[in-house]
């Protein structure tokens, strides 16, 4: 009985369908891996049955392979999670904003995972309710490297924390400021 595995969150950096390989690096390690895919190769986006001319390069999957050589197995199964060109709705709450690089951290309620999200930092409608602990629905474009915010709408703004100082612009004025 052979071996299987999984390979999680890989990014497609090269697919050769004559030669029946595909090459993935995931975050963590410098060296790409190889693939072979063959006829019983099984390629699934969201669980339905797809085709291997939906892989391309840049794509994110998770691969459940055999091992066969170092840094080579045999896949058997090519999961698709995002595709370059490709919108995705995202939905949950804001973990973290980093307006400095423009990104959001959002908690996908669909699959629990956390997702960072690019936004345009100059859209003053865009980074408005952008703020940990808002739920939002977010669309977004993966390009292939990461997902770039189409359109935000925030769905349940958190409520201001209590007893927290006011800025300048909400603080009353006194006698001497008027």
């Amino acid at each position: 009985v052979a071996e299987i595995a999984k390979a999680f969150n890989m990014k497609i950096i090269a697919y050769d369908p004559s030669r029946g390989t595909i090459q993935l690096q995931d975050a963590l390690s410098s060296r790409p891996v190889t693939f072979r895919i063959n006829n019983s190769t099984q390629v699934r986006i969201n669980g339905k049955g797809a085709s291997v001319g939906d892989l391309a390069k840049g794509a994110l999957v998770d691969v459940v392979f055999a091992p066969d050589k170092a840094n080579r197995g045999i896949a058997t199964e090519i999961s698709l999670l995002a595709r370059p060109g490709v919108s995705y709705t995202f939905a949950g709450r804001i973990t973290n904003v980093n307006l400095r690089d423009g990104t959001v951290s959002v908690e996908n309620q669909t699959d629990g995972k956390v997702y960072d999200i690019e936004f345009d930092t100059r859209s003053k409608s865009e980074r408005g309710g952008l703020r940990a602990g808002n739920e939002v629905s977010i669309t977004a474009t993966f390009d292939g490297e990461n997902y770039k915010a189409t359109n935000v709408t925030v769905t349940e703004a958190e409520a201001a924390p209590k007893g927290k100082p006011k800025t300048d612009e909400q603080k009353p004025k006194s006698d001497d400021q008027q």
